[in-house]
């Protein structure tokens, strides 16, 4: 059986109102470029805007690939991502 985990961690806790938002994607057929390409090459794009105007209330971002691609989001409040 696999030991506990013994280790002290912390974590900040965030301000009151924070969203946490995920989007995602999955290529069930990657051979059909033109059912996905575009949505691919749009998210990018989306985070650098939302980098660059941190007005629009995107705190933070992180983008995981595996099997299927997510982006993991905070933003200030669940009214800033309905806004957006």
């Amino acid at each position: 059986m696999a030991r506990p985990d013994t280790r002290r961690m912390t974590s900040t806790i965030p301000p009151e109102g924070t969203t946490l938002f995920l989007i995602g994607m999955s290529l069930p057929r990657p051979w059909h470029p033109r059912a996905w390409l575009g949505m691919f090459l749009a998210m990018p794009r989306m985070l650098v805007f939302l980098k660059r105007h941190p007005e629009a209330g995107l705190l933070s971002s992180r983008l995981y690939v595996g099997s299927s691609i997510m982006v993991v989001s905070y933003w200030r409040s669940a009214e800033d991502v309905r806004r957006f």
